[in-house]
């Protein structure tokens, strides 16, 4: 029997959740991968990996995928039933939203909660890897408040960006379509889902459903819980996300 493909991932890296509910969703199978910061720079060298971000995926005997579209483009060319369409609108979330929920997040909860961290990275890990996390969060941390310049002006920079796609996700919701792509979801939908996620806390999430909020992204959430845009991530994991 051939090897499975290795989709190496961060647990709570919501990109690393595009690319797991894309193959999920496509029927595809393979071997899930959790590392931690560090160690996944070593995992992208040896896969010859462009950058050292995740996801990636490793087909043994084939060169690696580095990116959560390029690994949903190649499931969509093995003929999986993953939704198609949507193709500017999930350009634009990769590149503005996604990146953005990052500083958002730990500009707050790496310096007023940084011990509800862990659990979430920790979710899926070996014993090993769980220990090794456990032991160097404390210089991951230094390392991630430094180099992503975080704090609490980064993270109103951040939510002002946020705000304006949350209201431009909401102004292409304002039909009251279901999905953005009409009665039936696009690439774009499941974008948006696995990206916003960490905003809407579904139960159905392999990760975000533990999620604790710290106290001022809580009372966002709270305040943005009735807009269209995470009433479409809800819906999405309610009625497609089956890992």
């Amino acid at each position: 029997m051939s090897q499975l493909p290795i989709l190496h991932t961060f647990s709570i890296s919501h990109f690393s959740e595009k690319a797991r509910w894309g193959l999920d969703w496509s029927g595809i199978p393979y071997k899930l991968e959790p590392t931690i910061p560090f160690l996944h720079m070593l995992n992208a060298r040896r896969l010859k990996a462009p950058a050292s971000s995740v996801p990636i995926l490793e087909r043994p005997g084939q060169p690696a995928i580095q990116g959560s579209a390029a690994i949903l483009d190649w499931a969509a060319s093995q003929g999986s039933p993953l939704p198609t369409g949507g193709a500017e609108i999930e350009a634009r979330l990769d590149g503005k939203v996604g990146p953005r929920i990052i500083p958002y997040f730990y500009s707050e909860a790496a310096i007023a909660t940084p011990q509800k961290i862990p659990p979430l990275f920790t979710t899926d890990l070996s014993p090993l890897k769980t220990r090794s996390f456990r032991f160097f969060w404390p210089v991951i941390r230094r390392l991630m408040i430094a180099g992503l310049k975080l704090g609490p002006e980064r993270r109103e920079r951040t939510r002002i960006h946020l705000l304006g796609e949350l209201d431009w996700l909401d102004d292409l919701l304002a039909d009251g379509r279901p999905y953005i792509g009409g009665e039936t979801p696009n690439r774009a939908d499941l974008t948006a889902a696995a990206l916003l996620a960490p905003l809407a806390q579904p139960p159905e999430h392999p990760v975000y459903k533990n999620l604790t909020p710290p106290p001022l992204m809580a009372a966002d959430c709270a305040g943005w819980a009735k807009r269209p845009s995470l009433a479409l991530v809800r819906r999405m994991y309610a009625n497609h996300r089956r890992a």
